[in-house]
């Protein structure tokens, strides 16, 4: 092999082994992150007058396709840490080394690219030259300017790009245009005619364009022109042209799948350019969701705190950072971690009137290993590393995290970033599974209308064509009552070989719910007043099987429903749970250390019914998730505590699953009066006045199902995109 060195302009000499054309070079030192792509970077204009440095381990892979050059090739060096010598790919020309002897590019394998990253960050962009011996005098690289790059990559000549089909026409004013751009503006039905970079005002304005595109390429100084932005100066007056693009229904996020952090025995603390060896792409329909799926691809699980079980955060930060964590504490509180930290962190943090646990130094004390070693931090935010001493400490403490698979976060964005979707409630069943295939091109219309019965309030949307494949992220979004239209769920409208409709549920954490006696008659009343059944009687297809509604008709419009909800079954297997006893009636269940007496039943879906003395004062917000979460029921429960005031009136609160407690609960109500029927409290084939926070509701046990009755109304109808 044949020696080649990368000489910095500060001095700084890294030796590896030549490849490519058998010349030196003197250009500007960059670096790309990307996993792939390496043909198109090679072959983007963008880099004319640049050494391009490849900081993924292995480039080449898949050797050199024309079909996918970009444009006019203009780097002056190329920098690997390791290239394939024996490309597979069906569509290979020649391997990586081949090409840039025929290009004439030089270039040099087997350096450290991380240490290079690591260097031009720190002391930014500079010059470099690759060469085959050391030179003496460094005044020619120090010296090097890119000058007329534009001139170099420009088309000589205007030309063409027709589209099928076209509707506008657009120029493009090459100052080294990509050929994707002009794709990507043919495959939206313009016909681009691309012109050289001096071409006149005069002459394109004869073209009666539609549009006129300036493209990007090397001297356009973009992060200029985002300052003046930001400063305030309108796009407009930039004079670089300027486009507006309709929002995407998507957004994608790169996150690290085998991060530099599991690399034990490094350093990992490097800025955001160069985290790992590779990445993932997250596609949500929110940056949260996208955030999510991306995290959970590289292996960070988003963990929340849920009834006996604990979510704690150790904190360590550089005094430079004490003012940015108050905010990353406040969520991580309100979500209702745990928080261990350093002295100066604890103080920090102790000062919003946070409870903080204060563990000494890791450098001081191996309390911090104890502490991980017993399973009691699940995550590690720690910052600073890479500007002190502490670095052998960080090492130290990240080896330690990474055996106890804990996620170490050098990174306040990041960390942020995680309190963030947590926060959002996504879960890997409440996210979109996104067909890449088939994806959407812009943005949808969503029609909704809100619903309440006995302030149950539900989003109700007809998805008769199917349109509708996300109903999971969507509900997530949608029921947040700051952020979205707000409700306890979703219940999507869609087409039945057996009923009027098929109505499925979506609890409002994007958890698949099956009969909601409530919503159920929200639906009765959808159906009628929207023209779709014109008679008093509906049938809707459930979960749990077809229910017949009896609607009352008032003014032309619906104002109460009755429903027949089907039999009561009180065996474990329904629900299902896993008490040991033949009729779940009044058995013992031991709950957050204490035992209750309870009624366990299935009406289209669980419920356990507690009977108390008194139900204002229970504190629900602790007891509900106990319940909810208890393992003898391994697909969650609703839980009621019921009140029995006579024979004929109840009085009831509820926790339902996936949405805490609620104003009122149909099926909940079915449940209570049910089992007060089960143990003697109150009469079967009676009207029984099951009363909630949101309102009455009658229900009556017969032998032939239990049967729902009360008011709906329709709060408002809307639309938005998603």
């Amino acid at each position: 092999m044949k020696p080649k060195y990368l000489v910095l302009a500060d001095g700084t000499v890294f030796e590896g082994a030549a490849f490519g054309a058998d010349a030196e070079s003197v250009g500007e030192l960059v670096f790309t992150t990307g996993m792939g792509g390496y043909i198109e970077t090679l072959t983007d204009p963008s880099y004319a007058g640049q050494i391009v440095m490849q900081t993924f381990p292995q480039i080449g892979n898949y050797g050199i396709i024309p079909e996918d050059f970009e444009g006019k090739t203009a780097v002056l060096g190329y920098v690997v840490r390791e290239f394939c010598r024996h490309p597979s790919n069906f569509r290979c020309s020649m391997n990586l080394d081949e090409w840039l002897k025929l290009e004439g590019i030089p270039g040099i394998w087997g350096i450290d690219t991380r240490a290079v990253t690591r260097l031009i960050r720190e002391k930014g962009v500079m010059n470099a030259k690759l060469c085959d011996s050391i030179p003496e005098d460094y005044s020619h690289i120090v010296s090097y300017r890119v000058t007329d790059a534009v001139s170099r990559v420009t088309c000589r000549a205007e030309y063409t790009a027709e589209a099928e089909n076209a509707s506008k026409k657009a120029v493009l004013i090459d100052y080294g245009c990509k050929k994707n751009i002009i794709n990507e503006l043919t495959r939206r039905g313009c016909t681009v005619t691309v012109v050289p970079a001096g071409t006149s005002a005069e002459e394109i304005l004869a073209k009666a364009p539609d549009g006129v595109m300036l493209s990007n390429g090397p001297g356009v100084p973009m992060v200029e022109l985002a300052t003046k932005v930001m400063t305030g100066t309108p796009v407009r007056e930039l004079g670089y042209g300027m486009g507006l693009y309709k929002t995407p229904p998507y957004v994608a996020v790169k996150v690290p799948v085998f991060s530099f952090e599991k690399l034990t025995d490094a350093n990992s603390y490097l800025g955001p350019e160069m985290k790992s060896t590779g990445e993932v792409l997250g596609i949500g329909r929110t940056m949260h969701e996208a955030l999510f799926k991306g995290l959970v691809s590289a292996g960070i699980e988003p963990k929340a705190p849920t009834p006996g079980k604990e979510v704690s955060v150790f904190i360590s930060v550089e005094q430079h950072d004490l003012l940015e964590v108050l905010s990353l504490a406040e969520k991580l509180s309100e979500i209702g971690m745990k928080l261990y930290a350093t002295p100066d962190t604890a103080n920090a943090i102790m000062s919003l009137g946070i409870d903080v646990r204060t563990v000494a130094s890791a450098d001081e004390s191996e309390e911090i290993f104890s502490l991980l070693k017993e399973g009691k931090i699940s995550y590690v935010v720690y910052t600073g590393a890479a500007y002190d001493s502490t670095v052998e400490t960080y090492i130290r403490l990240h080896r330690a995290a990474m055996q106890e698979h804990v996620p170490c976060f050098t990174s306040l964005d990041t960390a942020n970033v995680l309190a963030d979707i947590i926060s959002a409630g996504y879960r890997l069943d409440s996210t979109e599974l996104v067909d890449i295939n088939h994806m959407r091109s812009e943005r949808a219309v969503l029609r909704f209308a809100k619903m309440e019965a006995s302030g149950d309030d539900y989003i109700f949307a007809e998805n008769f064509g199917g349109e509708i494949t996300c109903p999971e992220s969507l509900c997530v979004s949608l029921c947040d009552r700051h952020y979205g239209i707000g409700g306890y769920g979703l219940i999507l409208l869609e087409k039945s070989d057996r009923a009027d409709c098929r109505m499925r549920v979506y609890n409002r954490d994007g958890s698949v719910g099956q009969t909601a006696g409530n919503s159920l008659r929200s639906v009765g009343k959808y159906l009628y007043d929207n023209g779709i059944v014109r008679r008093d009687t509906a049938w809707v297809e459930t979960e749990s099987g077809v229910k017949e509604l009896k609607l009352f008709i008032c003014d032309g419009t619906v104002s109460s429903v009755s429903v027949n909800m089907g039999r009561a079954d009180f065996s474990p297997a329904s629900l299902p749970c896993t008490l040991p006893c033949e009729r779940t009636v009044d058995v013992p269940l031991t709950v957050g250390g204490r035992e209750y007496r309870v009624t366990c039943v299935s009406v289209g879906n669980p419920h356990c019914v507690v009977f108390c003395d008194r139900v204002d004062t229970l504190p629900l917000s602790e007891i509900g998730p106990l319940f909810e979460n208890a393992p003898e029921f391994p697909e969650r429960t609703n839980t009621e505590f019921v009140r029995v005031v006579n024979p004929v009136t109840l009085k009831m609160r509820v926790y339902e699953r996936g949405n805490g407690e609620t104003y009122a609960c149909g099926s909940g109500a079915c449940a209570a009066a049910a089992a007060a029927v089960e143990n003697g409290y109150c009469l079967k084939g009676e009207d029984i006045t099951v009363k909630t926070r949101g309102g009455d509701l009658t229900v009556r046990c017969t032998d032939d199902g239990i049967v729902l009755t009360g008011g709906t109304e329709l709060i408002f109808t809307g639309e938005l995109r998603y």
